[in-house]
């Protein structure tokens, strides 16, 4: 599994943390092509990986496409990576560097409140013409 973007999420990324509160990391992956080729049918929780770590941490690591299908519904759990300050930014790479410096219009997504009387998130759906 090749790690091509990881970040420090949640109440801590918020500042809401508090002295029994976890560290949550949400990360994107590549999985080797080799791994999708064959006669295993894939579902799309096959592409998600979920690790517990001893020092109290959940580490969270969707692949790459699953993450572009999860951004391109403006999904806010994985589009909060798109925003995320460099200073929760754990690994970081150029791959997804070229989908981070997307344009946002482009893929339908702005700055704003949620749409539908939604509680406010950084990112939502831009309407369409």
């Amino acid at each position: 599994m090749e790690i091509i973007f990881e970040s420090i999420v949640g109440s801590t990324a918020y500042g809401l943390a508090g002295p029994d509160s976890d560290v949550d990391q949400l990360g994107v992956y590549v999985e080797p092509t080799e791994n999708l080729h064959g006669l295993k049918l894939w579902t799309e929780k096959d592409f998600t990986k979920v690790k517990e770590r001893p020092e109290d941490q959940d580490r969270t690591f969707h692949e790459v496409g699953k993450f572009c299908r999860l951004a391109l519904t403006a999904n806010p759990t994985v589009t909060e990576l798109l925003w995320v300050p460099e200073s929760l930014v754990l690994t970081n790479s150029v791959a997804f560097d070229g989908l981070k410096n997307t344009p946002r219009s482009s893929l339908g997504l702005t700055r704003g409140s949620a749409p539908n009387g939604a509680p406010p998130h950084p990112v939502s759906r831009t309407p369409p013409p």
